[in-house]
């Protein structure tokens, strides 16, 4: 079987020898070439572009990211040197009553410093999704609208 089937391959290539490919068949399919290359190459294009746009979400994100870390770092920082220095002034007190009004000043400040921070942190995570999420639907759009004007 082997055999008959090299044999009819070659009688086949042979005959195919002897046969030209019209001219037209040659310039369709060339023509498919150069369309599919030039869609290709949109397309590559605006993958690029695209990739580009979604660096520049990405890159918000972690500003923002940035900027919410540096804030928590910041408020802890406070906190602690807050807490320390309340404990010094209670060890200082020289009578139980002056100690527990030197604790429950502290307490009180440390509420409110506390509530501020926690309406900073808010305002500012607020902040940070919002300008990620515009730019991350600018991003999908600049995509989509290039997408349809490569189509």
């Amino acid at each position: 079987m082997n055999q008959q089937f090299t044999k009819q391959a070659e009688e086949f290539f042979r005959a195919a020898n002897h046969i030209d490919v019209p001219g037209e068949v040659k310039a369709a399919a060339m023509d498919g070439i150069v369309k599919s290359r030039e869609t290709y190459e949109k397309l590559t294009g605006a993958a690029r572009d695209a990739q580009k746009a979604y660096d520049g979400v990405f890159a918000v994100a972690q500003n923002g990211a940035k900027v919410l870390s540096d804030r928590l770092l910041e408020n802890t920082e406070k906190n602690a040197q807050a807490a320390l220095e309340a404990a010094e002034a209670v060890v200082r007190c020289k009578t139980v009553p002056e100690m527990a009004q030197t604790q429950l000043d502290y307490l009180q400040t440390h509420a409110a410093a506390a509530g501020e921070q926690a309406r900073e942190i808010y305002e500012l995570a607020t902040t940070v999704a919002k300008e990620t999420a515009e730019a991350a639907n600018a991003a999908a759009t600049q995509s989509f609208d290039q997408l349809k004007t490569t189509a």
